[in-house]
């Protein structure tokens, strides 16, 4: 039996085929997509009614994109054009056609093929804020946020947070606090919760030269920088231990964390971020003594007063 692909309606006059089993149901109801041409953005699909369904579709992109390996994140080629990138939400309604189903479409596709030539494409912004203004502070001053029992879950709250805190740990120690703080609702945010996050890129963008730059000429020795704020916490007057340790000019370690416990006094919450600090001082005194074969001074300050480590 001669095999050829047809597409046509059910009242045209063919010949019969015999279908093989593999394929099962042979007669379908397939939709003819009719597009809107109109487009919107990111932040004003999160907020419109159709919300679910377009954070559902931009998280299938994603997904989609990471599970094909389709990109790798480099630094920015200087002789190599730059394809730029943005999202583009539309909306597709299906008109039922009676036709018999001879071709099926498959999700993403052009992910599936390989490349010849090596493509430079500017990463996205997948929280909508390049057109933002910046801000001069990551967080407000004296913030009091509450738990709240009605989590929105449209919006990609613990995605920010986690992205936030790569970029913490890794360069940016100015923005510690303020991500630790906004964490702590990872599963009980809110809009107002995904407002002050948004607030923290708001902060990047205009800080976003901002680095760390280490001297060759700078002192060989390890100073640290320790401080707590007691009872600062209004939804438990939990205390926040912060410290950081600087070495040739530049800052090498940093942790903004709440403490375990409730300090009863100001001296107590002191005593337990000095304690956490003495534990960093000594691992990075060991470190840079199997480096250098050295032994150098660690002081470690606290308000005016200091502490060695001999």
């Amino acid at each position: 039996m001669e095999s050829i692909v047809s597409v046509g309606r059910r009242d045209v006059a063919c010949r019969q085929r015999r279908q093989p089993d593999r394929y099962g149901h042979s007669n379908a109801c397939i939709g003819h997509n009719i597009e809107d041409n109109s487009e919107i953005s990111l932040d004003e699909a999160l907020k419109g009614p159709e919300k679910e369904q377009r954070l559902e579709a931009v998280r299938d992109e994603l997904q989609c994109f990471d599970s094909n390996n389709a990109w790798e994140l480099v630094d920015m080629p200087r002789d190599k054009t730059i394809v730029q990138c943005r999202w583009v939400l539309r909306k597709k309604c299906d008109i039922l056609l009676e036709l018999h189903v001879t071709h099926l479409d498959v999700k993403t596709a052009f992910l599936n093929g390989d490349l010849e030539e090596t493509i430079y494409m500017q990463k996205t912004d997948y929280y909508n804020v390049a057109d933002c203004k910046a801000v001069d502070t990551p967080m407000e001053s004296k913030l009091s946020v509450k738990d709240k029992q009605n989590i929105n879950n449209q919006v990609p709250y613990q995605q920010l947070i986690g992205s936030l805190m790569y970029l913490s740990v890794l360069t940016r120690p100015d923005i510690t606090y303020a991500v630790s703080y906004l964490s702590q609702f990872d599963h009980c945010h809110t809009s107002e919760h995904w407002g002050y996050a948004k607030r923290v890129l708001k902060y990047l963008k205009g800080t976003i030269n901002y680095g760390i730059k280490y001297c060759a000429n700078g002192s060989s020795e390890i100073k640290g920088f320790v401080d707590a704020d007691w009872a600062n916490n209004r939804l438990d007057r939990r205390s926040y231990t912060g410290f950081c340790f600087v070495l040739a000019n530049g800052i090498i370690s940093w942790q903004c964390k709440k403490q375990k416990t409730v300090a009863l006094s100001s001296c107590e919450a002191k005593h337990m971020a000095i304690s956490e600090s003495c534990k960093e001082a000594i691992y990075l005194r060991a470190l840079q003594f199997e480096i250098t074969n050295k032994i150098y001074r660690l002081c470690l300050y606290n308000d005016r007063e200091h502490r060695s480590c001999q």
